[in-house]
């Protein structure tokens, strides 16, 4: 597997003719030197709390979280300024069914973060510890910035790197996993659906790994499940994602956001697929057209 310093070098020293990079590679790169093709990947990043864990077991420690994390600010320096809030487990671009009005669900406020705190017992602050995936250098980009954020309102939050095979078997797997407290990853769907996003949400589901259980969710997911009228479905959809966030099941961030560079001028072509990987099915070379 190549190194991000070797694919740096790479694309610097014109070695190579695209890649797919991060924020913060970017920033290194220059956008001088290089065309960007921002790019949604159809899956929704979030900071995943372990309700089952003792604090997080706790609504007002779960909502005192999301009140101390800003997520514009997790896109402007982990994102190099690209993307939009979301606030859901759901897509945006799933519009029918998404909840627009979870865009900013719980905006930036520490003293009320401090005061949950403070009223669920942990007014001296606590210790979380975050695994990370150490081979998405977006999500690990992040979790650096919520670390500093949670620090403001007295959470003392430190980052546990692991490997994608750990990650997997030790917050993931339902025999072996979830010995986590929080995480940060992107969670896709079986199908680009809002049913296939929501499902894991549901109390029995065995890719519920974070422990997410909630009666009322249940009953409108089972709802959704059996519901033929278009209509009522998305406003079920809408229900179930309130409820998601209301009981704050973890901090939404965004549909999480790549971007695909080529050498300044040299192709063109490049589709926005929401896909971690290039198509260069349809990319062609300016040089060779202006031949």
């Amino acid at each position: 597997m190549i190194t991000i310093a070797a694919l740096l070098l790479a694309l610097q020293g014109g070695n190579i003719d695209g890649a797919g990079i991060t924020g913060s590679l970017l920033q290194q790169l220059g956008q001088d030197k290089f065309d960007v093709v921002p790019g949604y990947s159809g899956s929704v990043q979030l900071l995943a709390l372990n309700n089952d864990v003792k604090g997080l077991d706790d609504l007002r420690v779960r909502q005192a979280i999301n009140y101390a994390i800003d997520i514009p600010e997790i896109i402007d320096t982990a994102f190099y300024g690209y993307g939009e809030p979301s606030g859901s487990p759901l897509i945006p671009a799933l519009t029918a069914a998404y909840e627009t009005a979870l865009k900013n669900p719980y905006s930036v406020d520490v003293e009320r973060a401090r005061r949950l705190l403070t009223e669920a017992g942990y007014g001296n602050g606590f210790a979380l510890e975050i695994t990370v995936p150490s081979n998405y250098t977006m999500h690990v980009d992040t979790a650096q910035v919520i670390v500093n954020q949670l620090a403001k309102v007295g959470v003392n939050a430190t980052i546990k790197l692991v490997d994608w095979a750990t990650w997997l078997s030790d917050v993931y797997d339902v025999y072996t996993g979830r010995k986590y407290e929080a995480t940060i990853i992107s969670l896709d769907a079986n199908t680009v659906s809002p049913r296939s996003f929501l499902s894991r949400y549901r109390s029995d589901a065995g890719s519920n790994f974070i422990n997410f259980r909630n009666a009322a969710f249940d009953r409108v997911y089972d709802s959704i499940c059996t519901e033929t009228d278009d209509t009522v479905r998305a406003a079920l959809y809408r229900e179930a994602q309130r409820i998601i966030s209301d009981n704050a099941a973890g901090v939404y961030i965004q549909d999480i956001i790549g971007f695909k560079v080529f050498p300044k001028g040299r192709f063109a072509g490049a589709v926005n697929y929401p896909l971690y990987v290039i198509d260069f099915s349809g990319v062609y070379s300016n040089t060779a057209l202006s031949r």
